[in-house]
């Protein structure tokens, strides 16, 4: 298994990785902890970060190339 380093990883990146089921369940896990971390002093609930992050993406994708803005 290749070693990631969470803390270089955009936060939308790491609720794709926690959203997507067929991650191995420990790469899951730390992305969760990390952006558990991220977000411990900010006015937003997990579960609410999360939920809002799903919505992007059944809107979106899983392509990231529209995650980025069209000018």
């Amino acid at each position: 298994m290749k070693i990631v380093n969470f803390k270089k990883i955009s936060i939308s990146n790491l609720i794709l990785i926690i959203l997507n089921n067929k991650n191995k369940d420990i790469l899951r896990k730390w992305a969760e902890s990390e952006l558990r971390k991220r977000i411990k002093n900010v006015n937003c609930e997990f579960d609410d970060l999360l939920h809002f992050g799903d919505k992007v993406i059944q809107k979106r994708g899983l392509d990231i190339n529209n995650y980025f803005a069209k000018y």
